[in-house]
């Protein structure tokens, strides 16, 4: 189990979305993400990296994000937090469901 912080330490904002369909006013359909879940989550900035595919940079940073337990979170959603997405890469359950413990990262 890893150290889990207080609830005060939980002071950052963030947004749970799951993907979606709605449909233009031509009845086509479009790709889109919904807002399910606020929560507030202790933010941990881990080490970003860089990476070269065809002559192009592409850099990414990974977050984790501590909140208390919330059902229903999977990789399928993403994370909204300071203006950036975050696609989610693992969700944990920690102390008894008690906390998630939600691992990102975000593509430049």
């Amino acid at each position: 189990m890893t150290n889990l912080p207080s609830i005060g330490k939980m002071d950052r904002k963030i947004i749970i979305q799951q993907p979606t369909v709605t449909r233009t006013a031509s009845g086509s359909a479009v790709p889109d993400w919904e807002a399910i879940h606020v929560l507030w989550a202790m933010v941990t900035e881990t080490t970003g990296n860089e990476s070269e595919k065809d002559d192009k940079i592409t850099a990414f940073e990974k977050i984790t994000f501590t909140t208390r337990y919330t059902a229903g979170i999977n990789q399928r959603m993403r994370v909204s937090y300071d203006g950036n997405t975050y696609k989610i890469i693992s969700v944990q359950r920690e102390h008894r469901r008690k906390y998630l413990i939600i691992k990102t990262i975000r593509n430049d």
